[in-house]
């Protein structure tokens, strides 16, 4: 790709870095806007994900919990290429608690701690 612009430092050797070769070299870590209430219809999560996009989490989440990932509550879109923790949020029902929450199974992607809330997340919480 040719360079249509000087570069302000084209005269000095360059340090030999690379940027984000790996999704480990790139950790994003979302942070609400309020703590879950305790008590309510939702169990909100933290999820620590590794190369997934929110939609493939979502996705797995929804398989994994049998439910409909228009259930799945998100605060925001985060990096594919990255490790991030995320919250989302689903309602608690008798057959989607807590414990099954924290003990899902899905590749790329783990429980670190869940809370009740009052309502499910959305875009911008």
């Amino acid at each position: 790709m040719p360079r249509d612009l000087p570069y302000l430092t084209d005269d000095l050797p360059g340090v030999g870095g690379v940027m984000r070769e790996k999704p480990e070299d790139f950790f994003v870590q979302e942070l609400p806007l309020y703590d879950p209430a305790g008590e309510g219809e939702f169990i909100v999560f933290e999820c620590q994900k590794v190369g997934l996009t929110t939609m493939e989490a979502v996705r797995r989440i929804a398989t994994e919990l049998d439910i409909d990932r228009r259930d799945i509550g998100y605060a925001g879109l985060k990096d594919r290429h990255a490790v991030t923790q995320q919250l989302f949020s689903v309602p608690l029902t008798r057959d989607v608690t807590e414990e099954r929450v924290m003990t899902m199974e899905v590749d790329s992607l783990a429980p670190r701690w869940c809370d009740l809330h009052t309502n499910k997340l959305k875009l911008g919480h």
